[in-house]
């Protein structure tokens, strides 16, 4: 399942703490149910991520992004700002 441009874009600004329109993304590959793809920030970070998509009961899901600092091999950026001391998301059963 494709995921969007848009959804991508929202997503990583949200999991990387950025504002919209601070970073580009390039190098967007579906794959089956995964997007990868590079973001570069105005600041000149630059990230490697991936985002999985589905279909739920509620409509098209895209995952939080999971991004890797470029050159800091093996620390995976905080893309979970707003998760609970255990450092882990689960999602809500409806």
């Amino acid at each position: 399942m494709a995921v969007s441009n848009d959804a991508i874009e929202q997503n990583t600004a949200q999991a990387l703490g950025l504002a919209q329109g601070t970073f580009t993304i390039s190098g967007h590959v579906d794959d089956g149910v995964k997007a990868s793809y590079s973001v570069k920030t105005n600041t000149g970070k630059q990230y490697a991520c991936h985002v999985t998509g589905g279909v739920s009961i509620v409509g098209r899901v895209v995952s939080e992004p999971v991004c890797t600092e470029e050159g800091k091999a093996g620390k995976q950026a905080n893309t979970n700002a707003g998760s609970s001391s255990t450092g882990s998301r689960h999602a809500t059963p409806w």
